[in-house]
């Protein structure tokens, strides 16, 4: 525990200093933009993540697993991750040109030039993204963690270049992610070259396969978890008009922020989970024990906070975000834990089980949100999202119990040994 101890200082720090940056970003975001624009920025976001979630970035799952158990290189992985990355974002630009190129109505109160320019960030994002993974596949967190502040930083820069100096609006913030990601491309192939010997490889039909049927059998999975975060402010812009779509969306990427918390341990955890065989249940469920205290803390934090902190730096067009982020510390709370649960799945090999329940939560999403925001609004969405959070975690927690054959508590109830190390931590 205490090597994970450590590994986790080093990329949560970076996190910290990463969610800091996103979320100064997002305040200069709203009061340049305002709601009406910033709803724009974030669904041109919300339909270039949506395309990629549908056609590219599950192969970045799939690689990193078969990185991290050592079944294929770091080389062979960049290979791989350039060419299914390249290949299926070309497929994933067709396709959104196509939706575009049909003149639908519903695209008009977005913008179409800021939607075509949201198409070119998919293969940059995808890259970016999962070259990162890899470092953290082969377990090298210090890499991870620098890649992660100088796409951060970089991201913050570009923005301020061209959203307030060239005062390019919703393009401008749309330009900073491309920007960022093609500056942190190059310093990842630079930093592999430096620090490992890169060969070229013969593409081999076997490992090919493998990837696509790993992908595949995550596919579902992936795609309903994903698409689940974005429900809410897709359905939104459906019913409601551009301004709700702005203040969703402003709700749900502040307390989407905390999922870092998660995410990083999740980070840490896979490559160990990958190399065992029975997926190292006691470790997800002594790191999901204190992910229950760590949970709550922070969602008890962020309910009393979101009020002084929305009006302290946010415009008072955003004041409709403080009840909704309070609704959603309910879902995030019970999402913070089970996510953990993923990696065991993935690790040993079964990845259809988190598949099947995230497209549950899905389903129960979906069908709570047309019934509710006819009649509730903007409540009505945050309510469906929390149902759908809390049936599927709750499902997958009951399944990982009876898989694992531990019991309730040695997965949610923190023990004397638990309470000891973090005693030595905190007073370390």
């Amino acid at each position: 525990m205490n090597i994970i101890y450590k590994e986790l200082k080093i990329l949560f720090s970076a996190k910290i200093l990463s969610l800091l940056i996103a979320i100064l970003s997002q305040i200069l975001l709203t009061w340049k933009l305002g709601t009406a624009d910033f709803g724009s920025y974030a669904f041109c976001y919300i339909f270039f993540s949506l395309l990629s979630i549908f056609f590219v970035n599950g192969y970045s799952f799939a690689i990193t697993y078969f990185l991290s158990s050592r079944y294929i290189t770091l080389s062979e992985s960049f290979i791989y991750v350039f060419i299914f990355g390249s290949v299926s974002s070309l497929f994933a630009i067709f396709i959104g040109f196509l939706l575009l190129k049909n003149q639908i109505n519903f695209f008009y109160k977005f913008g179409y030039s800021e939607l075509y320019i949201s198409l070119l960030i998919i293969p940059f994002i995808f890259l970016s993204n999962t070259f990162a993974q890899l470092f953290s596949s082969i377990q090298n967190f210090k890499l991870y963690r620098y890649l992660i502040l100088i796409q951060s930083l970089l991201q913050f820069l570009f923005l301020i270049l061209f959203v307030f100096i060239f005062k390019m609006g919703v393009k401008g913030a749309l330009l900073s992610l491309i920007f960022a990601s093609l500056f942190v491309i190059c310093v990842e192939i630079f930093q592999f070259k430096k620090e490992y010997t890169f060969k070229f490889v013969v593409i081999k039909k076997k490992i090919v396969l493998k990837i696509l049927k790993y992908y595949l059998s995550y596919y579902l999975g992936y795609v309903s978890n994903s698409v689940n975060h974005y429900l809410g402010t897709f359905m939104v812009s459906l019913f409601l008009n551009k301004e709700s779509v702005g203040i969703y969306s402003l709700a749900n990427q502040l307390i989407s922020r905390s999922i870092i918390i998660p995410d990083t341990i999740y980070t840490m955890i896979f490559p160990k989970v990958s190399l065992s065989k029975n997926g190292n249940a006691k470790l997800i469920a002594q790191t999901s024990r204190y992910l229950v205290l760590i949970s709550f803390f922070f969602m008890v934090l962020i309910y009393f906070l979101s009020e002084p902190f929305i009006n302290l730096f946010f415009s008072s067009e955003f004041s409709g975000a403080i009840i909704l982020i309070k609704i959603l510390t309910i879902g995030f709370f019970v999402r913070f834990i089970s996510k953990i649960f993923v990696p065991y799945y993935l690790g040993v090999n079964l990845p259809s089980v988190p598949a099947i329940i995230s497209f549950f939560g899905l389903l129960v999403n979906f069908f709570a949100i047309i019934l509710l925001i006819p009649e509730y609004g903007l409540i009505g969405a945050v309510i469906a999202s929390v149902l759908g959070y809390v049936l599927s975690s709750f499902l997958i927690s009951i399944l990982f119990i009876k898989k694992s054959k531990l019991k309730f508590k040695d997965c949610f109830i923190l023990n004397k040994n638990d309470l000891l190390i973090l005693k030595k931590i905190l007073l370390s």
